[in-house]
């Protein structure tokens, strides 16, 4: 059964001659079937989103930090049309008109014009900053006055980010990609499906592990995170079921917990085009390298040789603007080592 419904089309980004080659489609589904994404006039339109009353509250050391979504609208758009619109809020954490001096929360919010949100809550401790290093609070997320995530006894290592995602008010549908453009576009490689068993390890990981991943990421021997995508992406290419698709995307949200996150203090990352001498590690020269605790990034160990595609394929299926900042913070911690 197809069905034939309005679109949006939120363009990423495009190829020289100005065709499109990445864009985020947005569809209000509202029975089940077969969509198929064809070509048509932009839809016009738009209107005025809401921001759901929520936050952030960090308990460290007794002092409860808070950040909070604003109630006005944010200029930092990722999706904006008549559909839905998303847009971005960066808030310090505060507790009594005083701010945390490295950590920052990250919200991303999604209104939908037939009413709710998904709240999608980054929390960061990536500043370049001398004062940064380890972070120990118990954390409460709260949406509408309603308890959305809660979690004691946090350590969060320097250079590392979690995520937590929610719906407000809204249902988010169960979608099956179809991958057949992608392949022929030669953005992800043909599998020999019947060779490739469908089971699929557990999901059910919390912030600031590592998953089915090896902790030290340098170690030798044949594991699944190493081939060009790893076995559990392998698997939802070629099998596309759920349990698999919610191992792919916590794999994807997990890539935050290594240390290979930094931003300068402006929330730019440090690029090689402006400091060629820049590095990664604490051999680096004085000024050219992380100026937190590098020995307090945490239990997970990176290895430029060994790192695995974690957010790229989670980028693809979802367009989240989280796995597109993973992807970039990756690719510039391995220009930087």
């Amino acid at each position: 059964m197809c069905i034939r419904d309005r679109t949006q089309t939120d363009v990423s980004n495009r190829w020289p001659d100005g065709s499109i080659r990445f864009a985020v489609v947005t569809v209000n589904v509202e029975s089940s079937g077969v969509y198929l994404v064809t070509a048509d006039s932009a839809s016009s339109g738009s209107f005025h989103p809401t921001m759901p009353n929520a936050r952030v509250d960090l308990n460290i050391g007794g002092t409860v930090y808070t950040a909070a979504v604003p109630s006005s609208g944010s200029s930092d758009t990722w999706l904006d049309g008549p559909l839905v619109q998303e847009c971005r809020f960066t808030v310090v954490p505060t507790a009594g008109g005083n701010e945390h001096p490295t950590l920052e929360v990250i919200f991303d919010v999604r209104a939908y014009n037939g009413g709710g949100h998904r709240l999608d809550v980054t929390v960061e401790n990536i500043l370049q900053d001398s004062s940064a290093g380890m972070e120990h609070y118990s954390v409460a997320i709260l949406g509408n006055g309603t308890p959305l995530y809660s979690y004691d006894s946090v350590a969060h290592g320097y250079l590392c980010r979690w995520r937590k995602a929610f719906m407000m008010g809204a249902t988010q549908s169960n979608l099956t990609p179809d991958f057949e453009p992608a392949v022929e576009a030669g953005a992800l490689p043909r599998y020999m499906a019947w060779l490739i068993t469908s089971s699929s390890p557990s999901s059910d990981f919390d912030i600031l592990e590592a998953g089915v991943l090896t902790s030290y990421m340098g170690a030798p021997g044949g594991r699944s995170e190493i081939a060009p995508y790893p076995d559990w992406t392998a698997r939802f290419i070629s099998h596309r079921t759920e349990a698999q698709k919610r191992l792919v995307l916590k794999q994807g949200d997990l890539a935050g917990a290594w240390p290979v996150h930094l931003r300068d203090t402006d929330g730019t990352l440090i690029t090689l085009d402006e400091r060629p001498d820049f590095w990664f590690d604490g051999r680096g020269p004085s000024g050219n390298k992380p100026l937190g605790a590098l020995s307090e990034t945490g239990p997970l160990i990176p290895d430029n040789a060994h790192q695995p595609s974690l957010a790229f394929f989670p980028y693809l299926t979802t367009g989240d603007r989280y796995y597109a900042d993973e992807m970039a913070f990756w690719a510039n911690y391995v220009l930087q080592m």
